[in-house]
């Protein structure tokens, strides 16, 4: 048979609330993946908010907030809580952080738009290209097969299932 003591444990345990607060983020600690909060009800600072599921992970998704911004704490038990969203995130790792940013789809479809138009220029110029022999124009001899390329499109490019 149990103590009282332990059963009395057993009984709060099965009973603890999980809640949520809306905080200010005060201080953020990537090596151990947390943070610290400053309720906006007035209560106490929560401290050690995880960033991810699993603190020792290197994968896996963790949003890093921005300080000094509000966030939503959610308590799992009566002494551990988790950040459950963010308003102003400053980093999110997906996975880690290994493969870098993800990129800004408009801006990497008009730099490679760019480089199409400078090629399609090119191969213009070298497909209407004449020599001047003895003052007679003439086609350049045996001149490779040069052609255009099709330009590369948004939706070429785009994975539309993660958005920023």
């Amino acid at each position: 048979m149990k103590p009282i003591k332990e059963l009395i444990k057993d009984i709060i345990k099965d009973h603890e609330e999980i809640y949520s607060l809306v905080c200010k983020v005060d201080k953020v600690d990537l090596d151990n993946r947390t943070c610290d909060v400053t309720p906006l009800d007035g209560s106490a600072e929560v401290f050690d908010v995880r960033l991810q599921a699993d603190e020792a992970a290197s994968t896996g998704l963790m949003t890093i907030p921005k300080l000094e911004t509000n966030v939503i704490v959610t308590f799992y038990n009566r002494n551990q809580a988790y950040l459950a969203l963010v308003t102003e995130a400053e980093e999110i790792h997906l996975n880690g952080s290994e493969n870098g940013g993800l990129i800004i789809i408009q801006n990497l479809v008009d730099k490679i738009n760019n480089l199409e138009k400078a090629h399609n220029g090119l191969v213009t110029s070298f497909n209407t290209h004449t020599h001047a022999v003895a003052g007679a124009a003439t086609a350049v001899p045996n001149s490779p097969s040069t052609n255009t390329v099709i330009t590369t499109q948004k939706s070429d490019l785009e994975n539309d299932v993660i958005l920023h």
